[in-house]
């Protein structure tokens, strides 16, 4: 009799522990840094009543959540970590998906959710894995600060990196009506930039311009194309060669040069002080 006590003994000891490891739902999320994400959990509440839930980082330990990030009652969120971890689904009817605002690459990793039902070993368990990948920066939208002769000035806002730091600025600069694979493209290698000054340009003429922003991950969608028309400039010297001709005894022909325009084929790019 005594044996037979230590065989069902040992088979009831199997059978909890096995429940144990089934109570576990996994699953993998991808994700881009900037955005929000939302890792589902739920639990019948109709069924259980209205629950304790916790979300933590990391496997799910056998009591509670490790590192915790946030803790509802059953009816609100009582505890979090940051204003970035939100229960945005109907908790009272069970829905307690973690939402994460605005994601980090930091915020990668193994993510659980617990669900408190009364009893031994009840506890529903979501383990969710989430990768938070790095993208290109978000395009550039400038704006014209300053139209002189032969200077152009540009600005623009700092825009979201992407989750990697912007290491390089390009701003190409064409005539208006001829092709973008004409332009002349130069690169600045001063992420701190917030506007630069064009020289160089021609009087009286009309340019194209657009910017890109660069990370590790690549190059940014075009920014918006400005046309800006270069003002007007006095004649650089007197009039060269100048001849008199007579017409009649009435008319005379007046003939000269001017001093040739240069046609400039690079841009030096002047960053200026805020």
């Amino acid at each position: 009799m005594k044996v037979w006590d230590r065989k069902l003994l040992t088979v009831s000891c199997s059978f909890v522990i096995f429940a144990l490891h089934v109570t576990v739902s996994t699953g993998t999320i991808i994700a881009t840094v900037g955005t929000d994400v939302t890792l589902t959990c739920n639990y019948d509440a109709k069924y259980h009543g209205k629950l304790s839930v916790c979300w933590g980082r990391g496997d799910i330990p056998n009591r509670g959540c490790a590192s915790e990030v946030i803790r509802s009652d059953g009816t609100s969120v009582i505890s979090r970590l940051s204003e970035r971890y939100l229960l945005l689904g109907d908790i009272d009817a069970g829905d307690v998906s973690l939402t994460i605002r605005q994601l980090q690459e930091s915020d990668s990793g193994t993510y659980g959710c617990r669900v408190d039902i009364p009893g031994w070993f009840n506890d529903l368990k979501y383990q969710i894995i989430l990768s938070v990948n790095p993208v290109r920066p978000n395009p550039l939208r400038i704006e014209t600060k300053e139209v002189k002769e032969r200077t152009v000035t540009v600005g623009w806002n700092p825009v979201f990196n992407g989750g990697r730091p912007i290491t390089m600025y390009r701003i190409d600069l064409k005539n208006k009506q001829a092709s973008w694979d004409t332009a002349v493209r130069t690169e600045m290698s001063n992420p701190d930039l917030t506007q630069v000054t064009l020289v160089d340009l021609r009087p009286a003429k009309t340019y194209s311009l657009r910017m890109f922003a660069m990370n590790s991950m690549g190059i940014s969608e075009s920014s918006n194309v400005l046309t800006v028309t270069t003002k007007e400039a006095a004649p650089e010297g007197p009039p060269l060669d100048m001849k008199l001709e007579a017409i009649n005894s009435h008319r005379i022909k007046v003939t000269w040069k001017v001093k040739a325009q240069i046609c400039i084929s690079s841009i030096l790019i002047l960053p200026l002080k805020n």
